[in-house]
């Protein structure tokens, strides 16, 4: 999924860490999702968790 350019300049001017599509993997996976597929499952946040985790680690 593409960032909004201005997404990119904020992280990059604020020296901020970028998650581009925190739900990358999870969204429209039917074991990540519960039944509504908007809210995800235990296993489902954990991968949010990982894919955002990359994204942050070198910030601390």
């Amino acid at each position: 999924m593409a960032v909004s350019m201005i997404y990119l300049e904020l992280a990059e001017t604020n020296h901020d860490a970028l998650v581009p599509f925190q739900i990358d993997g999870v969204a429209l996976v039917p074991g990540l999702n519960q039944q509504d597929p908007i809210r995800p499952t235990a296993e489902g946040h954990r991968k949010v968790a990982e894919t955002a985790w990359v994204d942050l680690l070198p910030q601390l």
